[in-house]
């Protein structure tokens, strides 16, 4: 029996194929720059170009042919990354139409992602039509987070209302990569102080401490905190007020300006850091001034978090950016001397994580913070979830 994953993100599509007795990954397949004039199709790390034309049903449903073509076995559960669970999740469910419901209730908090990850799932099912399906939640990591962190202070009426919290993301990447990073150290995660940075087209930081997040830089939606592909972050809420009433803004403009036209896009150009890196190199201005404005960003919220643990043993690199440019690892890490973090220009530039769960440090020797990049592997996460929930018989 085989178990697919299917992970849907703004900007690419992740779908494995696991034993499901064994836990084992079979085969592995990625879409990526699906909104580019570019898209790409890998399978067991064999690439091809897809058509640009392409809607994303369409290409989905392709690929995932594709790769079922390559295993004889019946795919019998399919597990789908849902990043916005609301309040209603702190762990994997199977999917019902009454959590179905509940999905779609959370797209308005998520509207980069939870449409598209419901798209998935109707993809998922009429692919896999016979399979039992499951939803693991970006949000479910943070659930217990402490009040203090957790808290919005707006008037007790409206939070109770809308449930207005902060439910975090990125929560099955960041707990990955903190077992992971745990492993490494030979330490026991309950005995850690950790910084976990997951930096893809979405970017988001968590404090770890003793095994629990105690912080993380996402919301009440991912909008808020680091600086995204096409997402601004922290802003000053009056901004949106003034832009409201000066701009004559629609509240479904806004939401355009803020989820689509902000971020790197909007101060480099482009939502692919690994462009704005290149043209970085090329002497482009605009772009070596976002490539600053991110790490600016990124350093604040380092400070911070070692601060609300009184202490760091171990900073941790992962998603796209985090694990595959070195030159923003080490923009993030120079300068911070004064917290014992010193990153190795050597090591950072020669570390490679050509596999899932691979890991490299790049802190100098005797330093007293660690730093780490670790490849995450948020479809082993996934697996690890279902068969936690309901066994491996």
């Amino acid at each position: 029996m085989n178990i697919l994953t299917i992970n849907c993100g703004s900007s690419s599509v992740k779908a494995d194929l696991f034993d499901f007795q064994q836990g084992t990954r079979l085969q592995r397949m990625q879409l990526d720059r699906m909104s580019s004039d570019n898209p790409t199709l890998t399978i067991n790390g064999v690439g091809r170009s897809m058509a640009p034309t392409a809607a994303f049903g369409d290409l989905l449903t392709d690929s995932l042919q594709q790769l079922l073509r390559t295993e004889n076995a019946p795919v019998t559960r399919v597990v789908h990354r849902i990043v916005h669970g609301g309040d209603s999740f702190s762990s994997a469910v199977e999917i019902t139409p009454a959590i179905e419901q509940k999905i779609k209730a959370a797209s308005d908090l998520a509207p980069l992602h939870n449409p598209r990850n419901l798209e998935g799932l109707a993809i998922g099912r009429a692919v896999v039509p016979d399979a039992r399906h499951f939803a693991v939640f970006d949000t479910a990591y943070f659930h217990g987070l402490p009040e203090r962190a957790s808290i919005y202070p707006l008037p007790a009426s409206l939070l109770e209302r809308h449930r207005i919290r902060r439910y975090g993301f990125h929560g099955i990447s960041h707990s990955f990569v903190a077992q992971k990073a745990a492993a490494w150290l030979n330490a026991n995660l309950a005995d850690l102080k950790l910084i976990t940075c997951h930096l893809g087209s979405g970017c988001s930081i968590a404090a770890i401490q003793h095994g629990k997040p105690v912080e993380t830089s996402m919301g009440f939606t991912p909008l808020e905190g680091l600086v995204m592909g096409s997402r601004a972050g922290d802003l000053d809420p009056g901004i949106l007020i003034y832009l409201l009433q000066h701009e004559q803004l629609t509240v479904e403009e806004l939401d355009e300006v803020l989820n689509r036209r902000s971020g790197l896009v909007a101060l480099a150009g482009t939502t692919d850091m690994r462009d704005i890196v290149r043209m970085a190199s090329d002497g482009d201005l605009r772009a070596s001034s976002a490539i600053n404005f991110f790490c600016h960003r990124i350093r604040k919220y380092l400070g911070a978090y070692a601060a609300s643990m009184n202490g760091l043993d171990a900073i941790v690199f992962t998603g796209g950016i985090g694990e595959h440019q070195p030159q923003i690892r080490y923009a993030c890490t120079e300068h911070l001397d004064y917290l014992g973090i010193r990153p190795c220009s050597e090591a950072n530039s020669a570390a490679k994580l050509d596999r899932a769960g691979d890991v490299v440090e790049f802190s100098m020797s005797q330093c007293r913070v660690r730093l780490l990049a670790v490849a995450t592997d948020e479809q082993q996460q996934m697996v690890d979830e279902v068969r936690t929930l309901i066994g491996t018989s």
